[in-house]
């Protein structure tokens, strides 16, 4: 049975859900669970990624890392190595 063209689904609107939930950084466990999917495999087939929210993920390298204070990276270092 073919879809009328331009025409919007449950289906489409699964995917929409799915894929929103994605972009916006909700775990894929937690999409699965929230879609009743039985693998994770059939949630990476619901989830996609618009080209922006890529193209954002990769300019996170572009901003400064945070400041890391090594005393307190020393002292948990010592902590856990006795």
């Amino acid at each position: 049975m073919s879809r009328e063209e331009g025409r919007i689904g449950w289906h489409d609107l699964r995917h929409t859900y799915a894929s929103h939930l994605d972009m916006r950084g909700v775990p894929l466990k937690v999409i699965q669970e929230l879609m009743g999917h039985a693998t994770i495999d059939m949630t990476e087939r619901y989830a996609h990624l618009s080209p922006d929210t890529r193209r954002e993920a990769v300019r996170v390298l572009d901003r400064p890392a945070p400041a890391c204070d090594i005393r307190a990276t020393r002292m948990e270092e010592s902590a856990n190595h006795p």
